[in-house]
């Protein structure tokens, strides 16, 4: 077995494990963009298991590549890997559970508050799909293992500047669920909270109830009770 299908807990190692060296190994970056996007497919396709020798290493360390479809690419594999509705249908027969995959991937990105730090860091790049997957990567592992992530997340307090810097985007997708993220982010965490506040999450969090009376001639909207929230 090669070292690279050992950084995958799937039965059907050939394929994510060639994808994996052709993906860490490729020096064009065209090569690179096609392993990821092929890599993305199959952790649709099916549960993928990624072991923290490599596997989840190659994805994040592939992160700080100033690449806007590499790192599109690269979060959207993230977000299925830690996703137990993705793939939609599971054979019975499969070796690997969705619920097991998400447990297990989760456990292993957050072994490093590096990564967490990784994917928000990534959210600089102003493309929709990059803020977008960058968020619900977070968004999912906070579901997963919120204490975990909290504490990935105290460990790195930069990375709350960069979640209150998404809140200035003003592209709809993107800022509800910047809002929905926060209200996550702070749940049951003293000192996420203070950072919050800190960092002038309320000023933010009024100017956009402020912004929103003002655009829609009242205070019903949808952004406003996640405001509130």
């Amino acid at each position: 077995m090669s070292f690279f299908a050992s950084l995958l807990g799937n039965p059907r190692q050939s394929t994510g494990a060639r994808l994996l060296e052709r993906l860490s190994t490729a020096t064009q970056l065209e090569d690179r963009r096609g392993a990821i996007a092929d890599f993305k497919d199959l952790t649709a396709a099916e549960p993928v298991r990624l072991i923290d020798r490599g596997g989840m290493s190659v994805l994040t360390q592939l992160l700080r590549e100033e690449d806007t479809q590499l790192t599109r690419d690269i979060l959207e594999t993230l977000s299925n890997l830690l996703d137990p509705d993705i793939p939609r249908q599971v054979a019975e027969t499969a070796a690997v559970k969705p619920a097991d995959k998400v447990a297990h991937n989760a456990s292993v990105f957050l072994l490093h508050d590096s990564n967490v730090n990784d994917v928000l860091n990534a959210s600089e790049d102003a493309d929709l799909y990059v803020r977008y997957h960058a968020v619900q990567v977070i968004m999912k592992l906070l579901a997963i293992d919120r204490p975990k992530t909290q504490q990935c997340v105290l460990n790195t307090p930069a990375t709350v500047g960069r979640v209150m810097s998404l809140m200035d985007d003003r592209r709809e997708i993107v800022r509800n669920e910047v809002l929905l993220l926060l209200a996550k982010l702070g749940e049951g965490s003293d000192g996420l909270q203070n950072i919050l506040a800190f960092q002038g999450a309320f000023e933010q969090l009024l100017t956009i109830i402020e912004n929103e009376a003002q655009e829609e001639g009242g205070r019903g909207g949808v952004i406003v009770h996640d405001c509130i929230r």
